[in-house]
């Protein structure tokens, strides 16, 4: 045991103790990119970025010309080519058809609510759409009212075909979940709401079964039924909202089972993969539902009431997997972001976000999340696959409202950027190298740099600059910036298993100058019992390798800090003729610094080094062989080893606080007084170098009474005046004393007195 103990200490102690004496603090600087956290979805187009920090091969995001509502809420597949968008705030819905790039809107109907969260096609032409406020449910077609009827509810958030001529309804306040039989309501017709009551109090105790066609299936214990899907077998599967339950329902409906219960979530999409596994959307903190007296005007989960005002959510999201055995598993979870839509991509699942228009999506097979190329828009409120177009998506957007399209097939120019790279102050800008490139040669990938001094890019920025490649690295020739952004842009025929893994950004910072923070000369005659210097540290903390750009802090902390604290715990000590001296020199970018103390007389011009490229930062030096006088003192300090020797910096510090001093000072004049109680000598005292320091009095009994407060009060000057008061009974059978002076310099003199009985 001993000698595996003795083994680890020899290899783990020895070469971390030989690198910190023989190079210490390198000066450069790595800057590690971590392209999952550095570049945003909308700055990526071709590539993706994976949570593991690596660039992979993803879709290009292309928008498309349209004009829709001005909220969208909704994207339902409405034939081949075609779709239906629910939109607000006018109530309208319209078809869109896509003729390669260009889209064909058309509306379909503009109904009098304010609202459409819910369409589903029921044939060629038709439709039914769940209208809010009011909860009221129509069916259209070819642009007609066929039939319009309230369900008793405040909203309809989702419609489902069941099986057959059915359709399932999903409604909030109350939370039921309607079945709609589509030709029995058809032939209901508006006639059948004619006398549809218009106080908000007769909307809620409105009957939906009053109406031919729509019948209560299942009601649930909650405020919202936010959504519907039909799983094999016609298993029905409804998420909730404010507690973010996932329910199972059974063909026939009614009473459900509890697959998973949140707080204060709701649940924003449900989705079937095409392997059978269930996932749902959450989002939690999401902000309640409006007042019913003016309908509902948001979208699910977070979307704002006003239009295409980007939001602030504080909330966060996660995607459920329930398996075979119906157990709940988290997938995906992500702070600050809201998940608004779920569809199926082989074996990934595409997810449709917020608030900074997100597509991202979850690889089930690495168990990874990616990000893929961004929507320039708050919300993802749609996803869906084009048909008889591989590897392509529709996608809904809302906050700005609009069209685009997600092509995952292989494109002329793959291309991710960096958001805003920051080195904390200008720096000089070395190599970028990657810890691995799989699948892609180094020759093949380009590297282009964008920098400047400037936080706002859009002022002082350089055009985008190619980086020439050295080996399997990459430089900016010789340049030097606060700021900087990367873009990398990969040939179209990559494999698309190629992987680029996280990057480093080598750079050195602006040198700046060490500086003297506190330079002290101590009183003449005392000497330093320093404090040993700690040990070397058997380790290393492990977040030096982590997180290598941040400073250390404590004993581990830069050699300045640990020489003050070290100079601190000293002990001082009389030491007659010595001198001491003591500085703290810092410097900003961690150098290490070599210190030179010099002096010379104030009127001569020659330099005496008293200590010469020193570590420490104090010193002592004997004053014996000095003449006596004032003394001007120089501290050098310059950087040194790791720092290249032509970039050295130093700064000089003079001060004039020496006086060497060995003559003691001169008594002026005694005086000696007495009273009934005292007897009172008055010295006065003058000195040619240093400052007065006090008086004494030693009588010949062995009375000793000494005082440091002049007779102006004051003890400022190099001439004083003092009164030494001895009490009577003290100066008993004394008959003379012997007064002294002392000078700061610690030098004294004396004249003896006469004392009168």
């Amino acid at each position: 045991m001993h000698v595996i103990r003795s083994l680890r200490r020899l290899f783990l102690c020895a070469p971390l103790a030989i690198a910190a004496v023989a190079l210490g603090d390198p000066p450069a600087r790595r800057l590690e990119i971590d392209f999952a956290r550095q570049v945003t979805a909308r700055n990526l187009s071709g590539l993706a970025s994976r949570s593991d920090g690596r660039l992979v091969p993803g879709p290009v995001g292309r928008s498309i010309e349209a004009t829709l509502p001005e909220l969208v809420w909704c994207l339902e597949p409405d034939g081949a080519n075609g779709w239906l968008v629910g939109g607000g705030a006018d109530g309208r819905v319209v078809r869109i058809t896509l003729d390669g790039e260009t889209a064909k809107v058309v509306d379909a109907i503009d109904l009098e609510e304010t609202n459409v969260f819910a369409v589903c096609a029921t044939g060629p032409g038709e439709f039914l759409a769940g209208a809010a406020p009011g909860g009221v449910l129509y069916l259209v077609k070819d642009g007609a009212v066929v039939s319009r009827a309230p369900v008793g509810a405040e909203v309809i958030w989702d419609i489902r075909h069941l099986e057959g001529d059915d359709y399932l309804v999903a409604t909030g306040s109350p939370a039921t979940i309607q079945r709609v039989t589509l030709g029995k309501f058809r032939d209901a017709g508006i006639a059948a709401v004619a006398a549809e009551p218009e106080t908000a109090a007769a909307v809620k105790d409105a009957k939906p079964t009053e109406t031919p066609g729509i019948a209560p299936w299942a009601t649930i214990r909650d405020r919202n039924v936010r959504r519907l899907i039909v799983a094999e077998n016609n298993r029905v599967i409804a998420g909730s909202s404010p507690r973010g339950a996932v329910y199972e329902f059974g063909k026939d409906g009614g009473k459900p089972f509890i697959l998973n219960e949140s707080k204060d979530a709701e649940v924003a999409d449900l989705l079937v993969a095409p392997d059978g596994k269930l996932y749902a959307a959450l989002v939690y903190n999401a902000p309640a539902l409006p007042d019913r007296r003016s309908g509902p005007r948001t979208p699910p989960a977070v979307a704002s009431e006003t239009a295409n005002a980007p939001i602030d959510f504080s909330g966060r999201s996660e995607i459920l997997r329930f398996g075979k055995d119906r157990l709940p598993e988290t997938v995906v979870a992500r702070n600050g972001v809201a998940f608004y839509k779920l569809a199926a991509f082989g074996n990934t699942l595409l997810i449709g976000a917020g608030e900074r228009g997100e597509i991202l999506g979850y690889d089930d097979v690495r168990r990874a999340l990616i990000t893929y190329s961004g929507a320039q828009s708050s919300q993802v409120n749609g996803i869906a696959a084009l048909v008889g177009r591989s590897g392509q998506f529709l996608i809904l957007r809302n906050n700005f409202s609009g069209l685009g399209v997600l092509d995952f097939s292989p494109v002329a120019e793959r291309t991710a950027e960096t958001s805003r790279l920051e080195f904390g102050q200008p720096s000089r800008i070395g190599l970028l190298q990657f810890s691995r490139l799989r699948e892609i040669d180094a020759a093949a990938l380009s590297v282009d740099f964008k920098i400047g001094n400037s936080a706002d890019e859009g002022e002082g920025w350089t055009d985008w600059q190619a980086a020439t490649r050295e080996g399997d690295a990459y430089r900016l020739g010789d340049s030097a910036a606060r700021f900087a952004r990367i873009r990398l842009r990969v040939p179209a025929d990559v494999s698309t298993s190629m992987e680029i893994s996280r990057a480093s950004l080598f750079h050195m910072a602006q040198n700046r100058a060490p500086a003297v923070q506190d330079f002290r000369v101590f009183p003449p005659g005392l000497g330093l019992i320093p404090m040993p210097d700690p040990p070397e540290p058997a380790s290393l903390p492990l977040g030096q390798f982590l997180f290598p750009n941040q400073p250390p802090s404590g004993a581990d902390g830069p050699p300045q800090a640990a020489q003050k604290n070290a100079f601190l715990a000293s002990q001082v000590v009389s030491q007659p003729g010595n001198q001491l001296v003591y500085w703290n020199a810092v410097d900003a970018d961690g150098d290490n610094l070599l210190a030179t103390l010099s002096l010379r007389a104030v009127s001569a011009t020659e330099w005496t080094e008293v200590a010469a490229g020193v570590y420490s930062n104090h010193v002592g030096f004997s004053t014996a062989d000095l003449a006596e006088g004032h003394y001007i003192l120089k501290l050098t300090v310059v950087e040194t080893a790791p720092r290249p020797e032509s970039e050295r910096q130093k700064v000089d510090y003079e001060s004039d606080d020496l006086t060497v001093d060995r003559s003691p000072p001169e008594i002026l004049s005694t005086e000696v007084t007495s009273s009934p109680a005292t007897i009172n000598i008055r010295v006065s005292a003058s000195d040619k170098w240093s400052l007065i320091r006090g008086a004494r009095a030693v009588l010949n009994n062995g009375t000793e009474v000494e005082t440091i407060l002049p007779l102006d009060g004051i003890l400022d000057g190099r001439t004083e005046s003092f009164d030494i008061e001895i009490p009577r009974a003290a100066a008993t059978g004394a008959t003379n004393a012997e007064v002294m002076v002392v000078d700061q310099a610690g030098n004294r003199t004396s004249q003896r007195v006469v004392i009168t009985p």
